[in-house]
């Protein structure tokens, strides 16, 4: 089962004073990878545009060791930079561990950045280059009529941004299933309440991971993902509960 884990991972420090999060987080994301005994990374772009372009292959190489890498195609809150499907493809000509591109936030503005037509054609251009697209979609969105948006991503991540919302996962859940049908899923698990900007109860971040390995063993999914890589070193109760449940898997 920890093969089917991921960690999704921010530039170090990316969310120091933001959502309320307590400390100064220092760590890189390859080495909260290691902390958490995760060898497959998620690596996305903040809502500020970091990293850099220039710091790609820095980071890039800091990943040669993983199992696997997917990078952001749209970063956080949507954002997408001109140019980025090409440098995500040349960073794949000299890493072969990046199987995939990520459109992160891509519901969240009130305009998306693409139509499906030309998700369909991001897809098929990363799939020559041996690549799979990938996005996300949260509970609270899933009352949005974006099924022909859906239907073009190979791989759909579901995530529930306010924390008390998990206390109706196994409902939610069912809800997503139906939303997008037989296409591949992840389920995302917070290690940090975002939505409501405070600490996630242990029981919350429990009972996300027992679900998630249920519906792995079902499956219903085919990897959980934990958010984030910045929070990882802050001594949080949520983090070294998960860091020990995923050396037991």
């Amino acid at each position: 089962m920890r093969e089917k884990i991921w960690l999704w991972a921010h530039k170090e420090g990316t969310q120091n004073n933001r959502f309320n999060i307590p400390g100064k987080s220092k760590i890189a994301p390859v080495e909260a990878c290691r902390y958490m005994g995760i060898e497959r990374v998620i690596m996305v772009k903040n809502c500020f545009g970091e990293p850099k372009v220039e710091e790609y292959e820095r980071y890039a190489e800091s990943f040669k060791d993983l199992k696997e890498v997917v990078w952001s195609l749209t970063g956080a809150g949507g954002r997408y930079e001109k140019g980025e499907l090409e440098r995500i493809i040349s960073l794949k000509g000299k890493y072969a561990n990046i199987t995939g591109a990520i459109m992160d936030d891509f519901f969240v503005p009130e305009e998306y950045s693409f139509n499906p037509g030309e998700i369909s054609e991001i897809r098929e251009f990363l799939h020559r280059n041996g690549m799979e697209l990938w996005t996300v979609i949260y509970e609270h969105q899933l009352g949005l009529s974006v099924e022909d948006y859906l239907k073009e991503f190979d791989v759909i991540t579901y995530w529930t941004w306010f924390g008390n919302r998990l206390e109706d996962l196994e409902k939610s859940f069912e809800r997503f299933l139906k939303k997008v049908g037989d296409k591949r899923k992840m389920l995302g698990c917070y290690m940090w309440d975002y939505g409501n900007k405070k600490p996630l109860p242990l029981n919350l971040m429990k009972k996300q991971c027992n679900l998630g390995l249920k519906w792995l063993s079902e499956n219903k999914i085919e990897g959980m993902i934990f958010l984030a890589s910045c929070v990882v070193d802050l001594k949080l109760e949520t983090v070294e509960w998960a860091r020990k449940w995923i050396k037991s898997l």
